[in-house]
């Protein structure tokens, strides 16, 4: 028996929408290069360990630490890490396709939200992202599953388990070392870099390679269309 046709479109953020990854530059921007060897020590755990807890820390981290102003954090995020071309394209696509549309991120809604709005796809969009509030002169983050609980590990993954224990089918597109537990239950990957790298042979649907969010726009149209 077939999967059924995907109904959720998971889109990763950082390095996947924009160019590089806007929370790690905010926080190495703003509050310095001692969360450098931070972000490294998180990256270094999670590549030996999908399931460790180290990145979700180090970002609850710098959000504590994260004093600047807002809009200054976003105008800095906005100049040094621009979209890749296409992203209305691609959520209009995706809805027209019969797709919801869930940005799939580590990364903070505060500057996401932003991106989003200038794009005039905000409403468009589902996040499923850090969740940030403030907290003692800084931000607390949080990252909530399914029903409401607080994920420390896993988080992208414990959304698509919780698809895939629903019957939904997902597409997924991403970049990076946390993306892969999501992107092997999905029914296709537009991957790029560490995705892309370390997709197993084993994985049975399709990988299509992208630049631009126009470049999954099309690959979208060529499978779904």
């Amino acid at each position: 028996m077939s999967d059924p046709k995907p109904s959720i479109l998971q889109l990763d953020f950082d390095g996947t929408v924009v160019h590089g990854d806007a929370s790690w530059g905010i926080m190495s921007h703003f509050i310095g290069d001692a969360m450098t060897e931070r972000f490294a020590a998180a990256s270094r755990a999670l590549k030996a360990d999908a399931g460790s807890t180290a990145l979700a820390d180090v970002m609850k981290l710098g959000c504590s630490l994260l004093t600047a102003p807002l809009d200054e954090c976003v105008a800095w995020a906005k100049q040094n890490h621009p979209v890749r071309p296409g992203l209305a394209r691609l959520v209009e696509t995706a809805r027209r396709l019969g797709l919801s549309v869930e940005i799939n991120s580590y990364g903070f809604d505060f500057y996401i939200r932003e991106y989003l709005r200038e794009a005039a796809v905000l409403e468009d969009v589902v996040l499923r992202c850090g969740m940030t509030r403030p907290s003692q002169g800084g931000l607390s983050l949080s990252y909530t599953g399914p029903e409401g609980e607080d994920v420390t590990s896993l988080w992208k993954e414990t959304w698509s388990e919780h698809y895939k224990r629903r019957g939904l089918s997902t597409v997924y597109v991403g970049d990076g070392r946390s993306d892969l537990p999501s992107a092997q239950m999905a029914s296709a990957v537009f991957a790029r870099d560490e995705l892309l790298a370390n997709m197993p042979a084993s994985y049975p649907g399709v990988v299509v390679p992208f630049e631009t969010l126009d470049d999954v726009a099309d690959g979208l149209e060529a499978l779904y269309g």
